[in-house]
């Protein structure tokens, strides 16, 4: 008589047991903090050797974080504003929303008419693949000169390279697309426009995610850039300001309040992409 054993599973592996399973719990956690101490505690020792004029210790960082928030006399002293890094930290989120969104729904909408109409992909090719390769640094020079040092070039810069990594991500996911989706739908007697909106554009959506995610991280950046322009607002406007006067902690506190803001915004992202994508993973 044979009997099967419930402590196997199907590759004939026994399953972990209910203590392995709180240890490796309990694991993570531990593994965040200790490599949180060790940053910190590097931090430190770095501090001590540098100085704190070239580098401010963690616990002066940390004792100012909340108050630069709101006030800091060297972004006053240099006609920054008496409200700290908050309009500035609110005009580059701002900044990045409108000029992303806008950036990578035109991105996606080009990169789909390319993919689609083989005409309009005969002469974009070319100019995209060279595009695709200038650094965001050499365009500054033209923008100041056609829209001068304002809001308008910012957002000029922002939407161009947005719609640039969005277009490439677009044109590629339809390109690797496998065959089966368009050739299955015209034996259901589907064709061309029904194809491209019911077919391929669902089809290309868990990819087009990502490529949205990558582009969100990279716009930060841009968006900074952008600033160092002549914007009159911004974290490019504050990091400028800083290294005048070689404020480094309030250098610091910045780059930490737009990494904590970028992180949050990728995470709300994620939590979107998934819901929209869920019918991918099952």
């Amino acid at each position: 008589m044979t009997t099967l054993s419930p402590t196997k599973d199907k590759r004939g592996a026994s399953p972990p047991s209910d203590q392995a399973s709180k240890t490796r719990t309990w694991e993570k956690p531990v593994l965040w903090a200790v490599g949180i101490l060790l940053f910190f505690l590097a931090w430190k020792l770095l501090s001590l050797q540098l100085g704190r004029f070239r580098l401010p210790a963690p616990e002066v960082v940390l004792a100012g974080f909340l108050p630069i928030l709101t006030f800091d006399t060297t972004l006053e002293t240099q006609g920054g504003g008496s409200n700290g890094i908050w309009p500035h930290l609110l005009f580059t989120i701002l900044k990045v929303f409108i000029g992303g969104g806008v950036g990578i729904a035109l991105g996606i909408l080009i990169g789909f008419l390319i993919s689609i109409f083989r005409d309009f992909r005969s002469f974009s090719d070319i100019p995209v693949e060279i595009l695709r390769v200038i650094p965001p640094l050499v365009i500054i020079p033209f923008l100041v000169m056609w829209f001068g040092p304002r809001l308008t070039a910012q957002a000029a810069m922002i939407i161009f390279y947005c719609a640039l990594m969005m277009i490439i991500t677009t044109v590629t996911a339809i390109k690797n697309l496998d065959p089966i989706y368009e050739k299955f739908a015209r034996t259901l007697g589907a064709k061309g426009s029904q194809i491209s909106l019911r077919v391929v554009l669902p089809a290309i959506v868990p990819t087009v995610t990502g490529g949205i995610r990558v582009t969100i991280g990279v716009v930060w950046g841009i968006a900074i850039v952008s600033e160092l322009m002549g914007a009159e607002r911004g974290m490019g406007v504050v990091f400028m300001m800083a290294m005048s006067f070689q404020a480094l902690t309030l250098i610091i506190v910045g780059i930490i309040w737009t990494t904590i803001v970028a992180l949050l915004t990728d995470l709300l992202f994620v939590q979107v992409s998934r819901r929209l994508t869920k019918w991918a993973n099952t």
